[in-house]
């Protein structure tokens, strides 16, 4: 509904004293005829007509507190029509879609397909999200919630989708599979296929296969994020994407905390990876990336280098309590330095038939737990130097079956060797 300026004028005409009747007037007719107002007044909250693009829209949850703000206003039902609704809106160039405080619900909208390496997926969404758009919550009061009764026949949602877009931003939200059931968990909830300079930043992701899932991108940003419980693969999943940061996010419990797979030149860095039932990080087919300043607590392996990954240099990690082993490299010219490795129950660094490796400037400490510091199994040409293993293991601080393994200024319980 909208009203004219003189509708609005005689509505208050009553109410305002002459001086500021026609100061109010004035100021609304010469506004609109400057570009800064306009004689057509729309009531406060209520939709911009969709065929005028702006470059910020606000959307209010069903449950927000201050609705009067919101371009758009949900009503608790497939609430990912008006949040689509406003990202269809903005300005052509893009821009930012708002969301208040309060509960989405989220269904399914439609289906994209998906074209990878000559494979076509279908993939269902609530959320589609084009280029050069910034989707912002208000942090942890801004929750987007799958809602099963809302599917459309689907039994596996993506919440949030980028698909051949660029320079997205998705912040400051909280996404929640929990309405599935464990086998029909959904296989992502925030999903980047090739995408560009896109950031997932801030946002609390929990309970799906995956928690964040890039495909086929290059130079995007998965920072400060919390994501718990995918229990299908890993929590961050970074596949066939190069140049991909993945900082400071917490990954705790779920199958998995941070894998990169056929994915090269990445920075794995700052995060806490904990709980979970496989591996805190892992690589898989992946090289010349950098993975430094990470927690792995209690996991089955701590770090995983495995499978033709190779130039990668892992320092500065905290690897403690994890299984079988705190860092196992499985592939060849890996650089594995100054990590603090405490306490994991059967190895504290494992390498296991990867060669031409250095393991350099290390701590190890069994902590009653840990049966082997530096274990280096059937490997060719490592290189064990400057590492501090004095009591790195209760059966043995260094165990050696590889071939031609330089082995020199180590630290052990029995002093320095040789």
């Amino acid at each position: 509904m909208s009203y004219t300026l003189d509708d609005v004028l005689r509505a208050i005409r009553t109410g305002l004293s002459d001086t500021l009747y026609y100061m109010f007037k004035a100021f609304c007719i010469e506004g609109a005829v400057a570009g800064i107002g306009s004689a057509i007044i729309q009531p406060v909250g209520a939709q911009v007509p969709s065929g005028k693009r702006t470059a910020t829209r606000i959307v209010a949850a069903s449950n927000s507190l201050d609705k009067t703000r919101a371009d758009y206003v949900c009503d608790g039902i497939h609430d990912e029509e008006e949040i689509n609704r406003a990202i269809s809106d903005l300005a052509l160039t893009g821009g930012t879609v708002l969301l208040l405080e309060g509960t989405y619900n989220i269904g399914s909208a439609g289906t994209k397909i998906i074209e990878f390496e000559g494979v076509y997926i279908e993939l269902p969404y609530g959320i589609y999200i084009t280029s050069n758009v910034r989707l912002v919550g208000q942090g942890r009061s801004t929750i987007l919630v799958l809602d099963i009764n809302n599917f459309n026949g689907n039994d596996r949602l993506n919440a949030l989708i980028l698909s051949d877009n660029k320079s997205v931003e998705i912040s400051d939200l909280v996404v929640d599979g929990s309405q599935y059931g464990y086998y029909s968990l959904p296989m992502a909830l925030v999903f980047l296929y090739n995408a560009s300079n896109s950031s997932i930043l801030n946002c609390t992701i929990q309970h799906s296969f995956v928690g964040v899932y890039i495909i086929g991108s290059n130079n995007c940003t998965v920072a400060n994020n919390t994501v718990n419980d995918c229990m299908g693969f890993y929590g961050i999943s970074v596949y066939k994407s190069n140049n991909c940061i993945v900082s400071g996010n917490v990954c705790n419990a779920g199958s998995g905390g941070i894998i990169l797979y056929f994915s090269d030149g990445c920075v794995v860095s700052d995060n806490e990876c904990c709980n979970t039932a496989s591996t805190g990080i892992e690589l898989y087919n992946s090289s010349n990336n950098y993975i430094g300043g990470n927690v792995c607590i209690a996991n089955d392996w701590g770090i995983y280098v495995e499978a033709n990954s190779s130039g990668n240099v892992i320092c500065n990690n905290v690897l403690r309590m994890n299984g079988t082993a705190g860092i196992c490299i499985g592939s060849n010219d890996n650089l594995i330095s100054e990590n603090l490795v405490v306490g994991n129950s059967a190895h504290g660094i494992f390498i296991l038939g990867g060669s031409y490796n250095t393991a350099s400037g290390n701590v190890l400490r069994h902590m009653n737990t840990q049966m082997y510091g530096i274990d280096n199994r059937g490997g060719t040409g490592n290189l064990i130097i400057n590492n501090d293993l004095y009591q790195a293991g209760t059966s043995a601080d260094f165990y050696d079956e590889g071939t031609g393994t330089v082995y020199h200024n180590n630290r052990t319980t029995q002093g320095w060797i040789p």
